[in-house]
């Protein structure tokens, strides 16, 4: 089973990463994170799941607080890289305010937390369409500390058929609003891209799930109803 968060399957500005990953001294393979970074963005929510922990899931899983309120999940990348939605920022443009919270499970834990430092957008971004919805955080200071992992990136293609695991703080059920305290995860099978397309045609609305081949989240299929 592929350890994957679908927070990763986003198109990501990859000549920042590289700059970054220049200014930082460090390595990251590009080739690799644009195999698993695809266009378009897709849709955070989780929906039902089981409820797990962080060190569960590998450790990567990251929550982002804007003025102390839960906004968005990420994920690690490496001790000072984290990668999550562009979205997120929309009209939440104070960086000090920003503050990346590693190692918890429930939303009210503190963890291990870590200023922002910068946030990186692709100039590719709209927010009309939310296309090339990612973003890339430097942290500060190193996220380091127990129970803290960083995401192993994807080594081959994801063939239909394939499970993999999204987690997040989302919801437990469809009419539901807002993220829940406790951390879950659910199993979700690749779909063959052609049912993918023909499943989630544009709609021109962002908050209409677009799927890199995941066309539910456990008993719930995603779509505009």
């Amino acid at each position: 089973m592929q350890g994957l968060l679908l927070y990763c399957l986003l198109t990501a500005p990859l000549a920042s990463i590289e700059v970054l990953a220049q200014d930082l001294n460090q390595t990251i393979d590009v080739n690799k994170l644009a195999k698993i970074v695809q266009r378009p963005g897709f849709q955070t929510r989780v929906v039902g799941g089981d409820v797990t922990t962080n060190a569960q899931l590998g450790g990567y899983l990251i929550a982002l607080r804007y003025e102390m309120n839960f906004v968005c999940g990420g994920t690690l990348l490496h001790d000072l890289i984290v990668l999550t939605a562009a979205h997120c920022f929309l009209g939440r443009v104070k960086i000090s305010d920003w503050l990346a919270v590693g190692g918890a499970s429930k939303l009210n834990d503190r963890g291990i937390q870590r200023q922002v430092k910068e946030v990186i957008k692709s100039a590719e971004f709209r927010e009309d369409d939310m296309n090339m919805d990612v973003a890339i955080l430097r942290l500060k200071k190193p996220m380091k500390g127990k129970s803290l992992g960083q995401l192993i990136l994807c080594k081959k293609q994801l063939m239909p058929g394939t499970e993999l695991r999204v987690s997040g703080w989302g919801l437990t059920e469809n009419s539901e609003f807002g993220p829940q305290k406790l951390l879950r995860t659910v199993t979700v099978p690749v779909v063959d891209k052609k049912k993918c397309r023909a499943s989630y045609l544009p709609t021109g609305e962002w908050n209409i799930a677009r799927q890199y081949g995941v066309n539910n989240f456990g008993n719930f299929r995603l779509g505009k109803s």
